[in-house]
């Protein structure tokens, strides 16, 4: 009850600036309540019904409960991604009770529709018991749909509620039917491929970014079939994403765009676009990296952001409606002040998206939808798969070194200092290095002692020395990273270079600081 009662001061907090008309501001003391007690998910879940049954649909506390909600559930995926038993449980625990709600009617479809939406917002792909759920509610025959006067109407209103913006009538339709099967998502895609709305229709072939293979296969046929009503800009869409789906999916675009052209449709040129500011946040433990863009919009300024993970690839993008050059200062200084940011040059830029692109295919992981927006604004045409090869970047870094840093003198120094240098090359950087998975979990439960030293060095010889490699790379993109910044000659780069190649060769980890550090950090984190 002490943590309902919190957290519906919460949500009022939130509801008034709602009411307001103003945009809720989530405080440091907001961020760390709902990262440390995720288990209030459900009773936001709880706040959620009650309000949104008790009041219209316009009520500000029932949407306020929604975006805390989301927060948690964002949280609660960060956690499964570090693979913990009890954070699968907790979603399963999680989607059991809106199945039940919804089963007892407490839930309306609008109401689970956008509580899915919360899901959508936070990453969180719908599980079995989600899945069956929409499995009992979309049993008519798929190919009925095209005459649902529902559907028809739901459409219709999309169209004229969100105008030319068809990114944001993506994410509209995608928030609306995460939770539905596959196979209706893609028949939903069709349906929009010969809407009589040109945004709808426009708006089709981004569906060939969906995370589900089926809704991409389903919403290729319609496209192919009609082609020749594609317009110029999606077909310079089609082109651009192309290389950005599995191999195996490319002949088919291929064979939309040839159809289209030989319909006489002609490829739109990329319209004037350019990025004034390029800054990209540190990389954190779990290997996430994100840059913040602003490109002009007219008199004012637009922010966009990508988001993107080493190993999984890019997980989100977007652009922002215009903003004065003065909110974007803000929202400038308002990241800052929880990673550490620095000015990086477009080529840093697209080299790292187009690493990502490959590694995301490689993981199964599609771009989204917004990446394609910020490329739109910038005018980005040339961002490809092309995988870095890490160690050859590495060794082309150690080779511009001056030869007397690499002097073994010079060497031992710099790694017998690294926890000094490190923590100092930006505020913060090293803070968040260190090891949080359900093995790392294991590992330190399942031991026998609670010795501190006793349960570092079995993070050394146990975690650290298996992902020496991942460490290594890791602190290449850190190099790269901090030669980026415009004092980047005063940066410790050329330390981490050293630290990387130190740790492919086999250098003994209880010898370098920064790893004894990680190791400590690991420690504290998993059990104080």
């Amino acid at each position: 009850m002490p943590h309902a009662s919190k957290l519906h001061r919460l949500a009022k907090r939130i509801a008034d600036k709602l009411s307001q008309g103003k945009p809720p501001a989530l405080t440091a003391e907001m961020a760390a309540y709902l990262e440390d007690r995720p288990e209030a998910v459900f009773d936001s879940l709880d706040g959620f019904v009650r309000q949104h049954g008790e009041s219209d649909e316009g009520n500000p506390l029932a949407a306020a409960y929604l975006m805390l909600m989301a927060i948690q559930l964002e949280h609660l995926r960060y956690q499964i991604d570090r693979d913990y038993a009890w954070a699968k449980e907790m979603q399963r625990e999680f989607e059991r009770r809106v199945v039940s709600l919804a089963q007892a009617g407490d839930l309306p479809g609008r109401a689970l529709g956008m509580l899915t939406g919360a899901m959508r917002e936070a990453r969180l792909r719908p599980g079995p018991d989600l899945l069956a759920l929409s499995e009992d509610l979309f049993t008519a025959d798929i190919s009925t749909l095209s005459a649902s006067e529902d559907l028809n109407a739901s459409l219709e209103k999309l169209a004229n509620d969100l105008g030319d913006d068809v990114f944001a009538l993506v994410d509209a339709v995608d928030k609306a039917t995460v939770a539905m099967p596959p196979e209706v998502r893609a028949a939903l895609a069709g349906q929009m491929a010969v809407s009589p709305f040109p945004n709808l229709k426009e708006a089709a072939p981004l569906f060939l970014l969906d995370p589900e293979a089926k809704v991409r296969h389903g919403a290729a046929g319609p496209l192919l079939r009609n082609a020749a009503a594609l317009s110029p800009t999606a077909l310079r869409r089609l082109i651009a994403i192309r290389n950005w789906v599995p191999e195996d999916e490319r002949p088919l675009i291929d064979q939309v765009v040839r159809e289209a052209r030989a319909k006489g449709v002609v490829c739109a040129s990329w319209r004037a676009g350019n990025a004034t500011e390029i800054c990209a946040s540190a990389i954190d433990g779990a290997g996430t990296q994100g840059f913040m863009i602003v490109s002009p919009a007219g008199r004012r300024q637009r922010l966009s952001s990508i988001l993107m993970r080493h190993g999984s690839g890019i997980l989100d993008a977007w652009s922002a409606d215009p903003s004065s050059k003065r909110e974007i200062a803000e929202m400038f200084d308002q990241a800052r002040a929880t990673t550490p940011l620095l000015s990086v040059s477009r080529g840093y830029l697209d080299r790292t998206i187009a690493h990502h692109l490959d590694v995301g295919l490689a993981s199964g992981t599609l771009p989204p939808v917004g990446l394609l927006q910020v490329a739109e604004e910038i005018r980005a045409p040339e961002w490809r798969p092309d995988r870095i090869d890490w160690r050859a970047t590495l060794d082309a870094l150690i080779d511009e070194l001056p030869p007397g840093l690499l002097d073994p003198p010079r060497v031992e120094e710099i790694i017998g200092t690294s926890a000094d240098w490190a923590a100092a090359a930006a505020d913060g950087l090293s803070d968040s290095w260190f090891e949080d998975d359900q093995e790392v979990d294991d590992l330190l439960r399942n031991a026998r002692t609670r010795r501190f030293d006793t349960l570092v060095e079995r993070i050394f010889s146990n975690v650290l020395e298996h992902r020496r490699l991942k460490w290594a790379e890791r602190f290449l993109w850190v190099a790269l990273w901090l030669r980026e910044a415009p004092d980047g000659d005063s940066k410790p780069w050329p330390h981490f270079a050293i630290l990387g190649r130190e740790l492919i060769r086999g250098r003994r980890l209880r010898t370098v600081p920064l790893m004894e550090d990680i190791a400590i950090r690991t420690v504290m984190a998993m059990h104080g």
